[in-house]
């Protein structure tokens, strides 16, 4: 019988989620094939902490989950919240079979610690482990702290950087599957000796049929999605709507994030100058996401470094033309329907900003690009393509 057609049991570890609401590349990754392995007959066993339950309690009953803590990061750091997660999945394990499938859904601690273990423990399960950003060289990176007159790399980066470099070297030791998300970190795994037969591309995914049932009403000139992170370019966001609503004042930013990213705005300027031209709508997801994007003409995307893009395929499967720093990854991923520009050039993404909002022949051919680039991408593609490689 060929492997894939085997029933397994998917022992799935997305032990780092932070919120009830926010959600990673990787969470949705897990929460997405998790659904579809799933619906084909495969046992699901998750392992995730209490505040991640909300978003995956529609897989019941046909879902086990191992709850391994209430314990948040505000509280105690993120570093010793993942450690205790991690400790408290080893513990939490139950004995599993011969057919069975570690799954850690990214390369934090919370997940690969308790991967690594349940892999010793069992050597004949397949340990299957998604890898879906490479760290940045924190020397040479976006952000740095300066004391004294030194330059360092920030701590967190510096953290980030070594643990991933050390987490892959086990990966290279014992993982039967590592799951990126472009070529060029299958290349860069390559050069670091991980044979290309133990990696797979799986490219992030949109559900199209259920996008395009939802309307929109054109409200907004641009929209944007993400995180209060250095990596998503929030400050370059800022100062370019800023320059944009200078040249066209009624000109409106809808901005679907976690409260915290309001607070920033709010630390970093008088909210009373933009807030006629910003809508902060808090953390919004399926179709009240897609609602607002259906509704913006343009999406704005600054981020410094990205594996995929996630966010940026949901508005081109709402037909949103894309204007973004131009990332090495984007060549591979989004070679049309995304305008481009020099990483940190504010100027230049301000005003290609502008041409686009005021020359409706060009956002029209965009949209369309957009669209086309979109349909490439799926969710039930990238999970039979795991499954065919199990």
């Amino acid at each position: 019988m060929v492997r894939s057609k085997i029933r397994k049991d998917f022992y799935i570890f997305n032990n780092g989620i932070i919120t009830e609401r926010g959600m990673s590349g990787s969470d949705r990754r897990a929460l997405e094939w998790s659904r579809i392995w799933q619906g084909k007959g495969h046992r699901i066993h998750l392992f995730i902490p209490q505040v991640g339950y909300k978003r995956y309690k529609s897989l019941k009953p046909n879902v086990e989950f191992v709850i391994t803590s209430s314990l948040r990061p505000s509280r105690f750091g993120f570093f010793f919240t993942y450690l205790y997660r991690a400790f408290k999945a080893c513990f939490k394990q139950p004995k599993i079979g011969e057919h069975s499938i570690i799954y850690s859904s990214c390369d934090l601690l919370a997940d690969t610690l308790p991967a690594l273990y349940m892999k010793l423990r069992n050597r004949k399960a397949r340990w299957m482990a998604g890898l879906h950003l490479i760290a940045p060289n924190p020397f040479k990176g976006f952000q740095k702290t300066t004391t004294k007159g030194f330059v360092f790399p920030k701590l967190s980066n510096l953290y980030f950087f070594l643990s991933q470099r050390l987490i892959i070297f086990f990966m290279g030791r014992f993982v039967f599957l590592i799951l990126v998300s472009n070529n060029g970190d299958k290349k860069f795994l390559v050069k670091k000796g991980i044979p290309q037969k133990k990696i797979l591309v799986t490219y992030g995914g949109i559900n199209l049929e259920e996008i395009n049932k939802i309307k929109g009403k054109e409200k907004y000139e641009t929209s944007f999605i993400g995180r209060l992170h250095p990596q998503k370019g929030i400050p370059d966001l800022l100062q370019a709507w800023s320059r944009v609503t200078r040249q066209l004042p009624q000109a409106k930013l809808a901005i679907i994030a976690e409260p915290n990213l309001q607070e920033y705005f709010e630390r970093k300027i008088d909210l009373q100058e933009l807030k006629k031209q910003i809508d902060f709508l808090g953390f919004l997801d399926g179709e009240r996401k897609f609602k607002v994007l259906k509704s913006s003409k343009i999406f704005l995307f600054p981020s410094y470094y990205e594996s995929f893009g996630l966010v940026a395929c949901e508005a081109m499967a709402c037909g949103l033309p894309v204007v973004a720093y131009d990332l090495p990854i984007y060549k591979e991923i989004y070679p049309q329907g995304m305008v481009k520009v020099p990483i940190g050039n504010i100027e230049k993404f301000s005003q290609e900003v502008v041409n686009l909002l005021t020359d409706n022949e060009k956002r029209e051919r965009l949209s369309h690009n957009a669209l086309s680039i979109a349909r490439k991408f799926s969710w039930d593609k990238t999970a039979d393509a795991i499954l065919e490689r199990l």
